[in-house]
């Protein structure tokens, strides 16, 4: 299944109504089905609802619902589908894992969202995400952090690898919980030694000596992890911990091709990226090093 992370800052300069805008809109997708909407937060649902195929277009099945808890919040399709043809497809979802808005000398972090019908017969719904108030202000500011997923519907739609995930698609067709598993399985805790923890979901980390240790709580699916700050793209591999010894990490199918290299001219530096099976390892260890 893909993934697509991204990262939002904005800095209002001047005075800005609100009123009739949205942050965030996922949506206005032609020959899409979308039977149910269902949200949550890190601890787990907190509504499912229908959207029968008797509701109107611009009928607001979500109004400027605030989600209450604490983040990774999510909502999702569960169900979605395509009306054309019966090939295999998924469903798309957010997960929102951080939502910071700075209005004055007050800050929301609980995302707001309406869900308005695009098309109806069938029902095809938008998420949008909403600011909390009307107006923005000189030196406002927005972060927004997000992940936007499309994932099987079942078992049958999934044709990776990923056994534990097929495992799961096959108690828990059409739902909510794969989204939730992914939310809930990526809020990761990491503890690198020989660098700097940047990002943690996904992680990036800053390499300050030859051996950069990363020890990493949870994870479900191939999560990316990139290593910042390399002097050399040449000589560099990264090893999993097995048993207390490092076994070399290899993907490859056609030689060097399992990662990815990039090059920042202004530092001078090479950063690389892999992608990690995380799946069933609750505790894993992970060791970049030099030759």
């Amino acid at each position: 299944y893909s993934r697509s992370f991204q990262r939002f800052s904005y800095r209002f300069t001047r005075d800005v109504s609100a009123k009739k805008i949205w942050l965030y809109k996922l949506g206005r997708t032609y020959n899409y089905h979308t039977p149910h909407i269902a949200y949550g937060n890190a601890g787990g649902l907190l509504a499912h609802k229908d959207a029968p195929n008797t509701l109107e277009t611009n009928h607001l099945v979500l109004d400027h619902v605030t989600l209450a808890g604490s983040a990774p919040y999510w909502v999702a399709y569960p169900g979605a589908t395509h009306t054309k043809g019966d090939k295999p497809n998924g469903y798309r979802a957010l997960i929102i894992t951080q939502y910071q808005v700075v209005v004055g000398d007050k800050t929301y972090t609980n995302p707001i969202l309406s869900s308005p019908v695009y098309k109806s017969k069938p029902t095809n719904l938008d998420i949008e995400l909403l600011p909390p108030v009307s107006c923005f202000g000189r030196g406002d500011r927005i972060e927004l952090d997000l992940e936007l997923i499309t994932l099987p519907r079942n078992a049958e739609d999934y044709y990776g690898p990923n056994e534990a995930f097929r495992k799961h698609l096959t108690e828990n067709p059409n739902s909510w919980k794969t989204t939730f598993r992914e939310a809930k399985g990526n809020d990761l805790n990491i503890n690198v030694s020989g660098g700097k923890v940047l990002s943690t979901y996904p992680p990036v980390i800053q390499v300050e000596k030859p051996d950069v240790t990363v020890k990493i709580n949870g994870g479900v699916g191939a999560v990316p992890i990139r290593f910042k700050g390399l002097a050399s793209n040449t000589g560099v591999r990264l090893c999993q911990v097995v048993n207390g010894e490092r076994v070399p990490f290899d993907q490859s199918v056609h030689g060097n091709d399992f990662w990815q290299t990039d090059y920042n001219p202004t530092t001078k530096s090479f950063s690389m990226t892999f992608n990690l099976p995380l799946d069933g390892l609750q505790e894993s260890t992970w060791i970049l090093t030099g030759d």
